[in-house]
């Protein structure tokens, strides 16, 4: 595939530089065929890959695409401003991930830790550092911070008390994964970050905090996850709320943060008075 992106770029006149990000070029990310090929093109006049599709095929047989605008961009009377995104899933497995960037935005592939030069016509990315995921590792929150997830996590467990009362399953489910889960991650990943000096990746989605946090914890943690019976959901918010408190309360300790014991107690109390 590498050879094919370079033939491919050689062969386009307008691609003047070819970056590859993501965990392809993530030396601390598990190594299989799944990972996709984050590429961004540089390139002289973005008109030519948007005026046809057709290209992709050079790269095998299309299964599914998705063309999107840059997410940094406007969309203006049907034209794309500047930047522009093609997702491919070829029938072999292999997914490409491309955005063609005009050239004049070359100074982006300096600003992401993980970029590996595929081809550079240029010469102007010769002094690239090695790639490392330095710019995605968890930083160490303030009093604030810590504060707003707190009580956001308290404040929406008391919606998913409201929801299993009212029999809403979609509503349960929404704010229980969507809303207390995130807010637990957060915390989590905070805490195994400063096991390790704040200098760890959970990855997206927290996908690789099972790495970092104790079997048992993570054992707990995997048991809150359940399906649309509202007792199971019941269970399963209360063993979320405990590990939560439990984390959070050690974490405060840690960095010297204020954490409302009394106010936590207060609300598992009137938790369980309601789902009692």
């Amino acid at each position: 595939m590498y050879e094919k992106i370079k033939t491919f770029a050689c062969r386009e006149k307008h691609i003047k530089a070819v970056v590859l990000n993501g965990s392809r070029a993530n030396p601390a990310a598990p190594e299989d065929n799944h990972r996709d090929y984050d590429l961004t093109f540089y390139v002289s006049d973005i008109k030519p890959f948007q005026d046809t599709l057709e290209w992709i095929g050079y790269f095998g047989k299309p299964l599914i695409k998705q063309v999107n605008p840059h997410p940094a961009e406007k969309r203006v009377l049907g034209a794309f401003t500047e930047g522009y995104i093609v997702m491919v899933i070829y029938t072999d497995g292999s997914r490409l991930d491309m955005s063609f960037e005009p050239l004049t935005s070359l100074d982006l592939a300096t600003m992401d830790s993980l970029s590996v030069v595929l081809y550079d016509e240029t010469g102007l990315l010769a002094d690239l550092p090695r790639p490392s995921d330095k710019d995605y590792r968890i930083g160490k929150p303030n009093a604030d911070d810590f504060a707003l997830v707190v009580n956001n996590f308290l404040w929406c467990s008391l919606n998913v008390v409201k929801g299993i009362k009212r029999g809403e399953v979609p509503y349960v489910k929404g704010m229980l994964d969507e809303q207390v889960r995130r807010m637990f991650l957060k915390m989590a990943a905070w805490q195994v970050a400063e096991n390790h000096d704040w200098t760890i990746n959970t990855g997206s989605y927290h996908k690789w905090l099972r790495r970092y946090m104790d079997t048992r914890t993570y054992q707990a943690y995997l048991s809150t996850y359940v399906g649309a019976d509202l007792e199971a959901n019941k269970q399963a918010l209360i063993r979320l709320y405990h590990l939560f408190d439990a984390i959070a309360s050690k974490l405060a300790s840690k960095l010297d943060f204020t954490y409302n014991q009394a106010e936590s107690d207060a609300v598992l109390s009137h938790m369980q008075a309601l789902l009692t």
